[in-house]
């Protein structure tokens, strides 16, 4: 109000002075506008300062509305990466099981189910490998490699049983030997105890299909002898012909598993049968026969390379121990 008077006033005597100065003023306007702009200005920051329920409202609310729903987006992101991660370890090719001490178990390899040609054709010579009958394989799961020397350490030192000699080999990277099929037998009972799976010695067709991964020719990469694809005697591998070499020298098959040709003969479950008549048509281990031979496949660093074929079979004494004799384990899987 008073601020409205003094301008009224000023601009009265303003006028004034232009009548009786009769000359041109440019200063009270400016004046003027001055006041006025300082007024508005005033009640500008007055309205700036005062609270603004409305916005502050939906200011609030936007914020809360962008909160849940960055939340939202975050729970759904986390339940997805478990969900996907949670796939992935069951769908990944390669595993190991943990140890009641916490060590690793031995690498296992998924192995697919599907259909073979078990044995060899009938006019093959070898007559402990006829007929050539079709098997069905369920899926299941085999270590990578063949059991080393620091694996079956670890049940010797569980159990008591007595430690195998490794030829001053390194016991981290080459494969147990001098185990009898008994040694091999409760290496993998333990095994099941210690993780809480079911691990076994591989059946004789579950051994020829991992081995071959299915195929009908003698070898795993082909129907000819070549060299350098394995360690055995006549190989061309360089390696010395008088014992194994370290697991995983030589290339894996089409189904990642190791060193299914040559290097150390592995003991399989099955009791020995002269022939295929009246085998299985499943991957099973086949009851029966003379159990005090069991079989053992792949051939040896000592043999030639016809007897290192996945069709080939050796049978053994099952309480004896072998200086090229070890074995891989199988695990079923759910």
């Amino acid at each position: 109000m008073l601020i409205g008077i003094a301008a009224a006033v000023i601009i009265a005597i303003g006028a004034g002075v232009f009548f009786m100065m009769g000359g041109e003023d440019t200063s009270a306007p400016v004046v003027v506008v001055a006041d006025t702009d300082v007024s508005d200005d005033a009640d500008l920051e007055a309205d700036d300062d005062a609270p603004n329920d409305t916005e502050d409202a939906l200011a609030d609310a936007s914020d809360s509305s962008e909160s849940e729903t960055t939340q939202s987006v975050t729970e759904v992101a986390a339940e997805k990466a478990e969900t996907q991660a949670a796939s992935a370890v069951e769908n990944k090719k390669e595993f190991s099981d943990k140890l009641k001490d916490g060590t690793a178990g031995p690498t296992m390899i998924r192995i697919p189910a599907g259909n073979f040609d078990m044995g060899s054709p009938g006019s093959s010579r070898h007559a402990d490998e006829r007929p050539r009958h079709s098997v069905k394989a369920d899926n299941f799961a085999i270590s990578k490699y063949e059991v080393s020397f620091a694996e079956y350490d670890k049940f010797v030192a569980s159990t008591g049983r007595k430690s195998p000699d490794n030829l001053y080999m390194d016991r981290n990277t080459h494969p147990v030997i001098f185990v009898t099929w008994d040694d091999a037998y409760y290496y993998v009972k333990w095994l099941s105890e210690q993780t809480g799976q079911k691990y076994r010695l591989p059946s004789e067709s579950q051994w020829e299909y991992a081995a071959g991964t299915g195929k009908r020719s003698p070898f795993w990469w082909g129907f000819k002898e070549e060299p350098k694809r394995a360690h055995c005697f006549g190989c061309g591998s360089g390696l010395d012909p008088r014992k194994p070499t370290k697991i995983g020298s030589f290339g894996a098959n089409e189904f990642g598993v190791f060193d299914t040709a040559g290097n150390v003969a592995e003991w399989v479950h099955d009791c020995w049968h002269d022939n295929y008549k009246q085998a299985p048509t499943t991957a099973e281990v086949w009851e029966g026969g003379d159990c005090a031979f069991r079989v053992a496949r792949g051939g040896s660093y000592s043999s030639p390379p016809q007897s290192i074929r996945h069709a080939k079979r050796d049978k053994y004494k099952s309480d004896s121990a072998y200086d090229h004799v070890g074995f891989r384990v199988v695990r079923d899987l759910d």
